[in-house]
């Protein structure tokens, strides 16, 4: 390395030190989002006390993850990036996309970002801004300038990327490409005279009401649940279990993968984690057994997916916000000046039926296999469960994953509580979780195998009973009381054992930097899309996208055709976040207007998406089993193994638009 190299690559080690310092110490807040958001729920429904000025907190915790952990994100590969084509060019043409990509893409977006979000700031400021509610927070002004301070971050990490850009490489993000495209259209439009450049400075209020809106708050706290539980292992124990349970049975060890991965989709909603551990489990086991290795290798990939469906899915989250904006649209063309809402429960209500349905599919599909050819899912002799130990091991690994899952979609669903608060207690059921088998193992060291499942059975059915007669007698207080005092107790004693105090401070901390990582890339994405969308929308395309649509043959049916079909070819290329942030604001509001009923369109959505993780040439699925298949499983045997899960999938897309009922019937029975 010469000397100039030896400088940049100094230069570009510090501009990073700078965004990795920051966003480890800004994933805390993560955490801190939980805890104050959770303290905010007990005083609300155990003491009757609401104060504002800590709802505001978690509000503030939230958006300053995003935005000051952005540059880290981007520093540490939590964006997707676009690299088949880009890792088959040499050295020195991955520079020149490098640079290129930096300052077309990025440099726009940060430039237009601290331009506008310096006005934003200091109309903010002048008027000496607080909360517009009485005993909320001061200083409102200062949140809103971490918009530039967002913007300087990623400036930092482009500078950095752009120094590197002659010793080692990378692809350009999409997160930057995708406001960075709409900002060179926006300067193309207005040198035509087709597009007013002011449009763009009212991208910060946009920014504003997406990082202060309390739905969306909802998706960190589950990224922060999904984590805590995948960091905690309780999928293995799950596997372990169920494949001891169903393993003597013809295609067992197939069924227990369905069936965990339906479990851990309702408690963790995270892809890439169920996959991979999948991967690492049941797909060594399923090998050894002698399964079809197209078979095993699609049948993780397709079970691991099924938390795009499954409620809490966060991407029903994120439709929801969206289709409740272009619901209202629609309502108020047709003069419905009163419109009716759209909610996070209608959806994950919407989605329980069909999400069970394809998880069945997939059972029956099994099975069949299992049936027409017996070698292809052979059993697994001598390894089942008998007697007593079925019974502990079912209580000490599914009862607690069953308890959390029931805690938050039905405490959604039956409208006890919002998404936001459910998510909280959620996030910390998880840490309980976490706690509790890390404190089984540490003491349990020294015991025997049978002694430490004998203890966790009589703790788990003692809890159970304790949370049970407290919801009969006391109600939600009851519950959320005995939750505190389990965590307080849990904590107390973590923190007097001082291997185990290390060991579960450094888990939350990996936990914490995880939830930032994915949360900054989903908001990040779903910021840059406001910009498409934005420019898309003034440049006349929602006018050309409705003509179309609105001229299909078929009307609303062929319409909906046109755009499920769209998705569906999207979804070899593009992530569900890009999809439904770049499709759905365009799509919906017409199709709405159109008459399409907004819960079954989402459930429709949902579905569509879920096949983006399986399609290749960017299934995400398809790289994450890659990644920790073993050497005798080629790329090719996954591609192919994945072929009659899409076409499942399709089959339940086919019976929802059939049978629109499998969508509607429990939000129409829980909520009119």
């Amino acid at each position: 390395m010469d000397k100039t190299d030896s400088r940049l690559e100094r230069l570009a080690a510090r501009l990073e030190a700078v965004n990795r310092r920051v966003g480890e110490t800004v994933a805390w807040l993560t955490l801190a989002t939980v805890l104050v958001c959770f303290a905010t729920v007990y005083l609300r429904y155990a003491l009757g006390v609401g104060l504002i000025w800590l709802q505001e907190s978690y509000l503030w915790t939230h958006a300053l993850v995003i935005m000051l952990g952005s540059g880290y994100a981007l520093l540490s590969g939590g964006f997707v990036r676009v690299d088949m084509i880009h890792q088959r060019l040499s050295a020195r043409a991955k520079a020149v996309v490098e640079i290129l990509g930096t300052l077309a893409f990025l440099a726009p977006f940060v430039v237009m970002l601290l331009r506008s979000g310096w006005d934003f700031f200091l109309a903010s400021w002048r008027m000496g801004e607080r909360s517009a509610y009485e005993g909320g927070l001061p200083g409102l002004y200062v949140l809103k300038g971490m918009l530039m301070v967002f913007a300087v971050m990623l400036a930092i990490q482009g500078l950095a990327m752009l120094t590197r850009a002659l010793i080692t490489l990378s692809g350009t993000p999409r997160t930057a490409a995708l406001p960075g495209t709409a900002i060179l259209f926006a300067l193309l439009g207005s040198a035509l005279g087709r597009f007013d450049l002011s449009y763009l400075t009212s991208l910060p209020m946009r920014y504003w009401g997406t990082l202060t809106n309390d739905v969306l708050i909802a998706v960190p706290l589950f990224v922060f649940m999904g984590v805590m539980l995948e960091r905690s292992r309780i999928a293995e124990s799950l596997l372990d279990t169920m494949g001891r349970l169903f393993g003597e049975l013809r295609g067992g060890l197939g069924l227990s993968t369905v069936l965990v991965a339906a479990l851990l989709a309702a408690s963790t909603g995270i892809v890439g984690a169920t996959v991979i551990t999948m991967g690492l489990i049941s797909l060594p086991a399923m090998l050894k057994a002698g399964y079809d290795r197209r078979l095993a290798t699609g049948l993780i990939c397709a079970s691991g997916s099924l938390a795009q469906v499954v409620p809490p899915s966060t991407v029903l989250v994120f439709l929801a916000v969206i289709l409740q904006s272009a619901y209202s649209q629609a309502q108020m063309a047709q003069g419905n000046f009163a419109p009716d809402t759209l909610s996070v429960g209608d959806l994950f209500a919407g989605a329980f039926i069909p999400g069970l349905l394809i998880a069945l599919l997939y059972a029956v599909w099994i099975m069949l296999i299992a049936f027409l050819r017996p070698s292809s899912a052979p059993a697994l002799g001598g390894h089942g469960l008998a007697g007593r130990g079925v019974l502990r091991r079912i209580v000490n690994n599914l009862l607690p994953a069953l308890l959390l899952i029931v805690a938050v979609l039905g405490s959604i669903m039956a409208g006890i509580a919002t998404p936001t608060e459910s998510a909280a207690v959620g996030a910390i059921g998880a840490i309980l979780l976490a706690m509790i088998r890390a404190l089984g193992e540490h003491f349990g060291r020294e015991w025997t195998p049978e002694r430490v499942e004998t203890v966790m059975f009589r703790f788990w059915t003692g809890f159970v009973t304790l949370t049970a007669l407290a919801g009969a007698t006391v109600g939600g207080v009851g519950v959320l009381t005995l939750l505190l005092v389990v965590l307080l107790a849990g904590c107390g004693v973590i923190a007097a054992t001082s291997p185990l105090r290390a060991t579960f401070v450094a888990m939350l901390r990996e936990v914490s930097l995880s939830s930032l990582l994915i949360t900054c890339m989903v908001f990040t994405l779903f910021l840059g899309a406001s910009v498409f969308s934005l420019v898309f929308a003034r440049l006349g395309g929602e006018e050309l996208v409705t003509h179309f649509l609105s001229n299909m043959p078929g009307g609303e049916i062929g319409a909906l055709c046109v755009v499920m079909f769209v998705m569906f070819l999207l979804g070899f290329f593009l992530d569900p976040f890009e999809i439904i942030f770049i499709v759905v604001p365009v799509a919906a509001p017409i199709l709405l207007t159109m008459g399409v009923e907004p819960v079954w369109l989402a459930v429709m959505i949902g579905i569509i998406l879920q096949t983006s993780y399986l399609t290749p040439p960017f299934g995400f699925s398809l790289f994450f089993l890659r990644s920790v298949a073993p050497k005798e499983v080629s790329t090719a045997d996954i591609y192919r193994g994945i072929v009659p899960f899409v076409g499942i999938q399709i089959l339940c897309l086919v019976c929802v638009w059939a049978f629109p009922s499998l969508a509607l019937w429990l939000p129409g029975l829980i909520y009119h």
